[in-house]
Order: structure tokens, then sequence, then C-alpha cells
């Protein structure tokens, strides 16, 4: 937790044992602590030279942890001042970098990013920048892979996340319940045929853009990294709109009430599948099931409702709040 402030593990091991038990000496610091004497002996003049530990008078050598609020607070505020002199310096770096393309004074409209390993490191590093909101727009093929635990921690630190899938990626073994995954951590998710781009958009001020080989001429995957411009505004314009024609998916969860208890986990993914609108085949896959046990579940859910068309049973999966 404190190593943002530049404090390592085996420093707040020790300094978090010293502040909850009395004074001690290095022996007693590393029994407690369960660290070889070395590691505490270091760790013990590091957090002196810190200020975070100062040894008691006395014949004993006996270490002292200093109040965390007046001891850590001149840390973090060193170490801002440091991420601000960075900041200046990544500046610097980009202006050179921009000097030695001929763009001197001028923003580049785009960057070309090739490779899936270079494009997936640009895409954690798009998610990592994000402090509000980030928009994307999913289709096959999948070339970038494992970028979701970014995704996950960046939901749990409040960032917001909207991501409308082209119903062909749903139809991919797993992939439904991977979604089902992140609506669960707090992602919006929708639907719709005929994405026409893979897109994501970072806080409305720069965007990754995958291009398909012919756009460039190249065998390896290849990407654009959009800058603020009206290109970026049409973007974000073009999700916005895509985004209001499509159907939500997972929306909070399908819940069954105390009076829906003939309905099991299955029936609730079926209603799912079915208003994300898969086929039969494919809902059978993403079930396991054969189509004819799928057709054999619409038709109890049918029953349940009483009803005889699957329009009237999407307005009853509705009306009684299934999704």
């Amino acid at each position: 937790m404190l190593e943002p402030a530049g404090i390592s593990a085996d420093e707040e091991c020790v300094y978090r044992y010293m502040i909850v038990n009395p004074p001690a000496p290095e022996e007693t610091i590393a029994r407690g602590v369960r660290l070889s004497s070395e590691r505490v002996r270091e760790a013990l003049r590091r957090l002196e030279s810190k200020g975070l530990v100062s040894r008691a008078p006395g014949p004993e050598e006996i270490f002292v942890p200093a109040p965390p609020d007046l001891a850590i607070e001149p840390l973090i505020l060193r170490h801002q001042h440091q991420l601000q002199l960075m900041r200046a310096g990544v500046a610097r770096l980009a202006e050179e970098y921009r000097a030695a393309q001929g763009l001197r004074g001028a923003t580049p409209l785009v960057d070309v990013v090739v490779g899936a390993e270079a494009i997936e490191h640009r895409l954690q590093q798009l998610q990592e920048s994000a402090r509000e909101e980030i928009l994307g727009l999913a289709k096959p093929p999948v070339v970038v892979t494992d970028v979701n635990k970014t995704e996950l921690r960046q939901l749990a630190q409040g960032v917001r996340y909207r991501a409308l899938y082209d119903r062909s990626v749903l139809e991919q073994p797993g992939d439904l319940w991977e979604i089902e995954r992140y609506v669960k951590a707090g992602e919006e998710a929708r639907v719709m045929d005929g994405v026409p781009i893979k897109l994501i958009i970072a806080d409305r001020h720069m965007a990754l853009l995958p291009l398909q080989n012919r756009q460039l001429d190249r065998q390896e995957p290849s990407a654009i990294v959009v800058h603020p411009s009206g290109l970026l505004d049409s973007l974000v314009a073009l999700f916005e709109v895509l985004w209001s024609l499509a159907t939500p998916i997972f929306c909070d969860g399908p819940t069954v009430t105390e009076g829906d208890a003939r309905l099991s986990d299955v029936d609730l993914r079926l209603i799912s599948l079915m208003r994300a609108g898969l086929t039969d085949e494919a809902i059978a896959k993403q079930l396991g099931q054969s189509k004819r046990t799928v057709l054999r579940r619409v038709r109890r859910l049918m029953d349940l409702t009483r009803t005889d068309t699957r329009f009237q049973l999407g307005y009853k999966v509705a009306e009684n709040g299934w999704i």
C-alpha cells in the first residue's frame, strides 16, 4: 500500500509491526515480522533515513516508529513533486519526438503501431490512462488477448466502461460468459449486427483503431493511435450513434423473484441469449446443449408465461423483470 510513497515491502512490513507493538530492538522486530536480521536491519536503516523510525535514548538500541500521519505525508508530497517533474520531462521528450518527425509545434494526428504485442501494450496503456470512461467497439477477429485484467482493475477504481459488441462475437464459444463477467464487474454492454470497426477510446481524448492488413499493405496486425482532432471527435460521435441503436445485454444481470422459482440459471442464460438475438444454433453452442433441448426449453418458457409466440414471450420476460 505504501510503495507509491517510496516505501518498500520490507520497510512497510517492519513499520506496520512497529506501530502496533511496543518499541523494540532489531532482534525482536525480526522475530515478529519473520524476516532475516539482515533484511530487518536494512529496512530499519532506510526507515530511519526517511524519518519513519528513530532510536530511543538509552544503552539498548530500541527503535521507535514515528506517527504515520506526520511521517508519511511529506513522503507523499515529495513523490507528487517528482511525478510532476516526470510529467514535464515526458512533455519535453514528446516535443523532441515530434521534432525528429518534422512536426515541431504541431501535434501529430495519428501514430502507427505495428505488431500484436505492440498493439496490446498500447491498449493497456490507453486503458490505464483513463480516469473517467472507456468506449469500445468489438468485432472479430480478436488479435489482442489477455488485457481484460486491466479492465477489471479500472472498473474497480470507478472508470466507466461502455462496450458495444458485434453479434458474431457473442457466438464464439465462451465469449458471452466472459462478457457477462465484465458486466457483473460494472461494464455496460450492448450488442448489434454489423459493427463497422474495432475501436477503443479513453476519456474522449485518445483512441486506438486497429486496421486491416490491406490498409497498410503489411502482414502484421496494425493500428493507429488517434490524438485529439476532428477525426477523434468523429469516432466518438460514431460510437454514440451506434450505442443508441444497440440492444443492452446482461443489464444489471437477470434476477428471479420468489414467485419465479421455476426458472433455473440455464433458463436465465437462455433468456439473455435470446435477448441478444442469437440463433437457436448459437444458443445451443453457448449452453453446451443440443438445438432440440434449446427448443424444448423455449417451449417450456412459453408455457410458463402462457404465450404462443417468441414475441409474446419477450414481452412477458420484460414484464416479469427477468432481463
